[in-house]
């Protein structure tokens, strides 16, 4: 990608800035978000990993959520130890409500470098459930976390299902509010040793720092409106991972616009994968 594209794509980030709010757009957080209001602060705990072999592997978390993005989402930075490795698994979220699809989605990026955005479902007794499908070493599997707050404590569940057979619980384990938690950390090395492929080596050439400079228009026959950004562009986790801030403001607008994207590789479908949160509530994900 070069500095070109780079530039007319942080432009179009700016433009939707300016362009949603003149339409039927409400700045305000969803109402939904209240239901994760009980997240918030710092979490510490531990439990165990079940192996497929009946061994059991203790582990330790640590885990921070806070609003970001003017309240539109709930940033959670999560890492884990498990006993006998030395370093940490971690995981960045971002918990936020997806108006067009009328769900509840998490923005991820973790530190074997797969981005991805999953569906959380919120059950009635206030568990947060996420469902993902892996592909591992040609198999498929489903992933299931359950995550239940009540007051200062919090149990984590993860169970999978396999392709036979039934699902099995492979962690639990209880955390309980308080701590230092664990505010991020995208200098931590990839998870067990992954390293960047040819694609993301690419991508680390796009790296560093931009001034956008430009003008857009919000409907034919307008005038021209001046847009200003900055974009920030760093690779996370050993280089397998990239994270972009954009931060951007249109002439005659107090309002101020912010979003970040993860990008990682999908070795499933051979491609790039790209997730993106925004202030003013908007989530995606292009390939």
């Amino acid at each position: 990608m070069n500095s070109d594209l780079h530039a007319r794509l942080a432009g179009a980030a700016l433009l939707l800035a300016v362009a949603l709010p003149a339409q039927d757009y409400d700045p305000r957080p969803a109402p939904q978000l209240a239901k994760l209001q009980g997240l918030v602060g710092d979490w510490q705990g531990a439990g165990k990993m079940n192996e497929p072999t009946g061994q059991e592997t203790p582990w330790t978390a640590k885990i921070s959520y806070r609003w970001t993005l003017g309240g539109h989402f709930l940033q959670e930075d999560f890492a884990v130890r498990y006993q006998g490795l030395d370093l940490p698994y971690v995981m960045r979220n971002y918990y936020g409500w997806d108006r067009e699809r009328s769900r509840y989605v998490a923005a991820m990026i973790n530190s074997n470098g797969r981005a991805r955005v999953n569906e959380v479902s919120i059950l009635p007794d206030g568990t947060m459930t996420t469902l993902q499908r892996h592909h591992e070493h040609g198999i498929v599997f489903q992933e299931r976390s359950r995550v239940r707050v009540a007051g200062d404590r919090c149990a984590l569940r993860v169970d999978m299902l396999m392709p036979e057979g039934d699902s099995v619980q492979v962690i639990e384990g209880e955390l309980e509010r308080g701590g230092e938690g664990f505010a991020g950390d995208w200098g931590v090395a990839a998870w067990m040793g992954a390293q960047p492929n040819e694609a993301m080596q690419k991508l680390a050439k796009l790296a560093g720092s931009y001034e956008t400079k430009g003008e857009m228009t919000m409907a034919p026959g307008m005038p021209m409106t001046a847009i200003t950004g900055t974009d920030e562009w760093e690779m996370v986790f050993g280089g397998v991972a990239m994270h972009g801030r954009t931060d951007g403001k249109a002439a005659g607008s107090p309002d101020a616009y912010e979003s970040h994207a993860l990008w990682g590789w999908d070795p499933h479908d051979q491609c790039m994968n790209t997730v993106f949160v925004d202030s003013m509530g908007q989530v995606g994900q292009m390939q």
